[in-house]
């Protein structure tokens, strides 16, 4: 049996659904949190493992038994055939044409000065003090910037994170938050508009004094240019390669591992 559906009483539908939806939406109000995974990358390459070693070394041998003589090599041969003629007297040479540097007293020279220099060591003294304050350390490694803020009642390590505020857009709180908890010392690139990762927190049933049930955070993706962060406007603060975040909470720490990447040799420690 069909009935006639006239417009009032779509209004009248239409109406009493913007009501349960108003009332479901003000049912439950959530903070709107931007937050901020901010990477100093790797400054120096990984070390290679064992087999990227051996494969290095053949492709090594392979390219050098394919390759040609280069410049500097054929200017050696040529060197020798004239100190071969000269010492043998067979003919005589122009003094402003013959060179006054041998290829072979070039590379000497350039053996010598190799000699001289000292690479950089790959271990720094804040790896050996274990000073996570200083973006100075595992330099083959990224490594992320996480701080101690207050949720609730309880003080937890978190990525650098703000609420949001009425006309801004969820980066510009990213940015925002990143300057007011961090300092104005550090320079930084933010990687696009849209956020990468998302994570729910429900506050406590005991904290009654906030309006909002929880927190819907949204992380922004950050690389560091230069700078550190201000001792004196965040006292606690973290530099953690991905291996060591073990310190954060377990599920936040899951949602942050489905958008950071790890390279392969992370990944099977």
């Amino acid at each position: 049996m069909f009935c006639k559906i006239t417009k009032r009483c779509l209004t009248s539908e239409y109406k009493n659904l913007a009501v349960s939806r108003l009332y479901s939406a003000t049912k439950e109000r959530w903070d709107l949190v931007s937050s901020v995974c901010l990477e100093r990358k790797p400054i120096i390459t990984r070390e290679l493992n064992d087999i990227e070693t051996k494969y290095y070394k053949a492709i090594l041998d392979v390219e050098y038994e394919n390759s040609y003589k280069s410049d500097h090599e054929i200017r050696k041969v040529k060197d020798q055939l004239i100190a071969e003629q000269i010492k043998n007297e067979a003919t005589t040479f122009d003094s402003d044409k013959v060179s006054l540097q041998t290829a072979q007293e070039y590379e000497d020279s350039c053996n010598e000065e190799f000699k001289k220099f000292s690479f950089a060591k790959r271990i720094t003294q804040e790896d050996i003090k274990c000073d996570v304050s200083s973006t100075n350390r595992k330099l083959s490694e990224s490594l992320l910037l996480i701080v101690k803020q207050n949720i609730g009642k309880k003080s937890t390590w978190v990525f650098p994170q703000g609420i949001h505020q009425e006309g801004e857009t969820m980066r510009q709180t990213a940015e925002r938050v990143l300057s007011e908890i961090c300092g104005s010392s550090l320079q930084t690139k933010f990687l696009g508009n849209a956020p990468c990762g998302f994570y729910k927190y429900r506050y406590p049933k005991s904290a009654n004094k906030f309006p909002s049930v929880g927190m819907k955070i949204f992380f922004f993706k950050a690389q560091l240019l230069k700078g550190n962060v201000s001792s004196t406007v965040c006292p606690d603060f973290q530099w953690l390669s991905h291996n060591e975040l073990s310190i954060l909470q377990k599920n936040y720490l899951k949602s942050v591992k489905m958008f950071i990447v790890e390279n392969e040799e992370q990944r099977s420690l």
